[in-house]
């Protein structure tokens, strides 16, 4: 979705679309190695990994919003708030976490709804396997559910919920006119 939306970016000037990427290896590698070898860390523990994942861009967002583009992120903070409140750490800590290090907010968040069972299926079918977090069903509805109150809730930004389960091209139409609508509200600013 994300590279259907920067190929229609032109749609979207003056602002230039950019996808963050990751700049610190040893971070990833942390919790790739987690995930691999199935061993427990804390919850503290990942909030923590997860949370210097997320800040290491933080400069590189600035930056770009002083220029300002607009970002599309895929899976950035939200993604921690969600999967490390449903393990149990409080959200509540995890949002002053992000107010004490000054993690950037976005304008509007997008949450692709799908089931479960469906995002297996669908890891299954990028990867041919599922590391120990993908394959834990119980986790993953759990997961689902507390995206859900993310976004009725709006924490953490403003946002846009759309059925992940329709066709790709749907989806991206969705994602297009949303960012289209944003963007003319909110020019040179993140989305």
């Amino acid at each position: 979705t994300i590279n259907r939306l920067l190929r229609t970016g032109e749609q979207l000037t003056p602002a230039v679309l950019s996808k963050i990427e990751s700049a610190v290896a040893t971070i990833q590698e942390v919790t790739d190695i987690e995930v691999q070898i199935e061993q427990e860390m804390s919850v503290e523990t990942l909030v923590l990994l997860h949370a210097m994942d997320r800040l290491k861009d933080k400069e590189k967002i600035n930056r770009f919003l002083a220029e300002g583009k607009v970002i599309v992120a895929d899976r950035w903070f939200t993604s921690t708030l969600a999967y490390q409140s449903t393990q149990g750490f409080p959200l509540e800590k995890m949002l002053k976490l992000a107010e004490l290090m000054e993690m950037p907010k976005p304008d509007i968040v997008i949450y692709l709804k799908i089931s479960a069972e469906t995002s297996m299926k669908r890891k299954f079918g990028e990867k041919g396997s599922l590391d120990k977090f993908e394959k834990d069903r119980p986790l993953l509805e759990k997961v689902v559910l507390t995206y859900d109150r993310l976004c009725s809730e709006n924490v953490f930004g403003n946002w846009f919920l759309i059925d992940g389960n329709r066709s790709k091209e749907e989806i991206s139409q969705e994602i297009s006119k949303i960012v289209g609508i944003v963007s003319q509200k909110v020019p040179s600013q993140a989305i």
